[in-house]
């Protein structure tokens, strides 16, 4: 993403990207995006749960490991949101972490919104 270019100037599903991620097989694109649709929910709930329990360690490799899978997608914003919180997790960054949580939440509910639309 352009330094310049904030994350919320993305589209929620970028196509184009995840086309591009997929070799241009639309049909991969999608699969790609459906699979990683139904592993968020747990991904996040482990998340969740490792902030929750001021359990640093599990939480950066939960963000880690998210942040790749995320990386096969065209969900740049959602990708956006997870490598900053991690990196404020990383940073100690204490009086930003709850905003970035919050973002990072709100770009996966509406990620699973988004797909969710696309595929009724």
């Amino acid at each position: 993403m352009p330094k310049n270019q904030a994350s919320s100037d993305l589209p929620i599903i970028d196509w184009e990207l995840g086309l591009k991620l997929a070799g241009n097989n639309r049909e991969l694109a999608e699969e790609i995006l459906s699979l990683f649709a139904k592993s968020l929910p747990d991904e996040f709930n482990g998340i969740f749960q490792a902030k929750s329990s001021n359990n640093t360690t599990e939480l950066l490799i939960r963000l880690h490991r998210l942040r790749g899978g995320v990386s096969y997608t065209g969900l740049a914003r959602l990708k956006h949101a997870i490598t900053a919180y991690e990196k404020g997790v990383k940073d100690n960054a204490t009086n930003k972490l709850s905003d970035l949580y919050m973002n990072f939440e709100t770009e996966v509910t509406q990620a699973l919104q988004q797909i969710g639309n696309k595929s009724e």
